[in-house]
């Protein structure tokens, strides 16, 4: 039984991450996400995940780590979901509304070896928050940042999808 389900996920993975190198390899310039910031095409979103997904890996998840996002619905979430899924890594989300303590315990729960939140949510520094429990969590391995002035302590999510 567990072998169906091992292989059914691991069909499952593949089929979801061709998705996207299909959908570039197509009019890569053609629009993927439009916001009020930026319209990105399906070119440029497959470099951003494929550059985190590889910034992921040198971080040192592997399939089967867990991966939470604290995020609202916004590109960074998107890219890390597709990049997440091209390495195998399991995603949960913590919702924005929660603090340290809400997100302690999801955190524990899914074992998760890296955080992403932002650094300002409405005055709420989520990511300083999380960064503050991070000790209280043997699994946690790294705290990542959207936007600026990051806390000392954590990754910022553009160098990690910038390659950098």
């Amino acid at each position: 039984m567990a072998a169906k389900a091992e292989e059914a996920a691991a069909r499952w993975l593949a089929r979801w991450t061709s998705l996207l190198a299909a959908r570039a390899s197509l009019p890569p310039a053609a629009p993927a996400v439009l916001t009020s910031e930026e319209t990105l095409n399906y070119g440029r979103l497959a470099e951003r995940v494929d550059s985190l997904a590889q910034a992921l890996s040198e971080l040192g998840l592997v399939p089967g780590d867990g991966l939470c996002m604290q995020l609202p619905n916004c590109v960074e979430f998107l890219v890390t979901i597709l990049a997440a899924s091209r390495i195998g890594a399991v995603t949960s989300t913590i919702h924005m509304p929660h603090g340290p303590s809400e997100a302690v315990a999801i955190l524990r729960h899914s074992e998760a070896k890296l955080v992403l939140a932002p650094a300002d949510a409405a005055g709420r520094r989520l990511a300083e928050g999380l960064l503050e429990q991070a000790s209280s969590l043997p699994r946690l391995d790294h705290v990542v940042t959207i936007g600026r002035d990051g806390p000392p302590g954590t990754l910022s999510f553009a160098e990690l999808a910038a390659g950098g």
